[in-house]
């Protein structure tokens, strides 16, 4: 398991290597809530997923990405993530394939 670094801020795109995977994320917030958008390379594996707390990101199989991305509370409170608490609360963590998923995760 692996904790992606993030910021306090509203709208942010990255890139991070994953797994030998060269993956662009942007994080970004509409309407109340946090999405997310996930590239490999040059192909899209998911645009406009919605982020809940313990929940697969990328809920289904992709030829393009192997692994899963999750966001989870810190404080234990199972709420889904808020940009004003990206950088300390709700932290974004990446499961390589086969890996299994911790029980604070699971809900």
């Amino acid at each position: 398991m692996l904790q992606i670094p993030l910021k306090n801020l509203p709208s942010q795109e990255f890139q991070v290597v994953l797994d030998n995977q060269n993956c662009t994320i942007f994080v970004y917030w509409r309407f109340g809530l946090m999405f997310l958008d996930l590239t490999v390379g040059d192909n899209v594996v998911c645009r406009g997923a919605i982020c809940r707390n313990g929940a697969s990101i990328t809920q289904f199989p992709s030829l393009y990405f192997r692994g899963s991305l999750h966001f989870w509370d810190t404080q234990g409170n199972q709420k889904s993530p808020q940009w004003d608490g990206l950088a300390d609360r709700y932290v974004l963590l990446y499961l390589s394939e086969g890996e299994e998923v911790p029980l604070a995760l699971q809900y």
